[in-house]
């Protein structure tokens, strides 16, 4: 029901709005719908044919990352109970994946590559493979370094282990 706001509506009024039932006797709203002032998205908006309704939220004092393992840990059997929904996570954390899924090639990448280099530098390839082993060890120092330092693993983090595995 879409009402005008000149009619001075209150929840009782609209509940005893008649409705006109298929025997043909008219019946007030109350008796079918239970009629109450709910607080809710003003504009039913849609996207790809469903209907889509956006909850943001600010973060702060964590990484994104927990943040969206929590709600994902919380939301998602109750979405998954209630068939035709779905729940997608986006924004900054989206971007986030995506830049973590591009460093990680682009690392192994790097890493391939300075394996190569220190083959031709070296021209052996059991002095490129030992000085290749001790990368894990630069990797532990950095996520330590992260952890004392009382920081949390992101995009920036991974460029500085990409740049200390040049180094």
């Amino acid at each position: 029901i879409r009402l005008g706001e000149e009619g001075g509506w209150t929840i009782d009024s609209i509940a005893d709005l008649p409705l006109d039932t298929p025997a043909g006797p008219k019946v007030p709203l109350k008796v079918i719908a239970d009629v109450r002032k709910e607080m809710g998205p003003n504009t039913n908006s849609r996207e790809q044919v469903e209907r889509k309704i956006v909850v943001q939220c600010n973060v702060a004092g964590r990484d994104l990352a927990s943040v969206v393992g929590d709600c994902r840990r919380l939301i998602d059997p109750i979405v998954a109970a209630e068939p035709g929904y779905r729940v997608a996570y986006g924004g900054q954390f989206e971007s986030g994946q995506e830049a973590g899924r591009m460093l990680g090639l682009l690392g192994s990448a790097v890493v391939v590559g300075i394996g190569f280099l220190l083959h031709l530098a070296f021209d052996s390839a059991r002095d490129a493979a030992l000085v290749m082993v001790n990368l894990p060890l630069a990797l532990i120092g950095g996520v330590a370094g992260v952890f004392v330092s009382g920081g949390v693993l992101s995009v920036a983090s991974l460029i500085g282990f990409i740049t200390v595995f040049g180094i």
